[in-house]
């Protein structure tokens, strides 16, 4: 293929670091990621990938999905299983990539507080996260999303977030310039935030027509589901539904 033309690579859960890439001879996932230019898709067969080093999504336009993906559809024929102690899941630190359309799960507590299936640091500008199933499986010390401080203009939505951990955070930002729409938010497993805005928080966001249900039998562990600083900057909150689930 020539520059400017997008390709397809190909990841199975059973594929080898000697694939090419494409349909009929796929690689792992690790390296499909890897092989993956500008504008270019990896595209999972079904399975469960186990992840023991984080995905690293370094190259801008790169989009991650299953190769039966349908938009408006959580598929969940592909799942990202972490397993391994305090290793985010996914490291996105370029521009315009997109997640869409997977399963990821936490299956191990982690030592040390702050890591996340996704962490979306500095250069991850414009992420798009659609049709993805964040089960946390109330694992120690996991968050589903963090945006860090600098980064702008994510959009998050049609996505479940579900099983967080006791106090623990669905989407943490310091960026607060996403688009947040169209979640669902299960907290019944243990008393959760589903937003925390952390410190430097930018402007711009929006945090609307999502369903959140809480878990009001949680007690003294009892945390505000929207955690905002004293002066949140720009953000809007509107048109959410909360719902008590103790």
């Amino acid at each position: 293929p020539k520059a400017g033309v997008p390709i397809d690579f190909y990841a199975d859960s059973s594929g080898t670091t000697t694939g090419d890439g494409s349909a009929e001879n796929p690689t792992t996932i690790a390296d499909a990621v890897d092989l993956a230019a500008a504008g270019d898709r990896v595209l999972l067969y079904p399975g469960v990938y186990t992840v023991t080093v984080a995905l690293a999504m370094d190259v801008a336009g790169v989009i991650l999905q299953p190769v039966n993906y349908t938009p408006g559809n959580r598929v969940c024929t592909v799942e990202i299983a972490n397993d391994t102690d305090d290793v985010n899941t996914i490291d996105v630190t370029a521009a315009r990539c997109v997640i869409q359309g997977v399963l990821l799960t936490k299956g191990v507590a982690n030592t040390t507080d702050g890591t996340e299936l996704i962490d979306v640091n500095s250069g991850g500008d414009y992420l798009v996260i659609r049709d993805c199933v964040f089960d946390l499986e109330a694992r120690t010390n996991a968050d589903g999303i963090n945006f860090a401080t600098g980064t702008k203009g994510h959009l998050v939505e049609n996505n479940l977030f579900t099983d967080l951990a006791t106090a623990k955070s669905a989407i943490v930002s310091a960026a607060s310039t996403e688009i947040i729409r169209h979640n669902h938010f299960d907290g019944t497993a243990g008393d959760f935030i589903f937003y925390e805005q952390i410190a430097s928080p930018g402007a711009g966001g929006w945090i609307g027509a999502n369903t959140i249900i809480s878990d009001a039998a949680a007690g003294g562990a009892a945390k505000n589901l929207l955690s905002l600083q004293a002066t949140p900057g720009k953000i809007a909150v509107s048109h959410n539904y909360v719902f008590d689930g103790g």
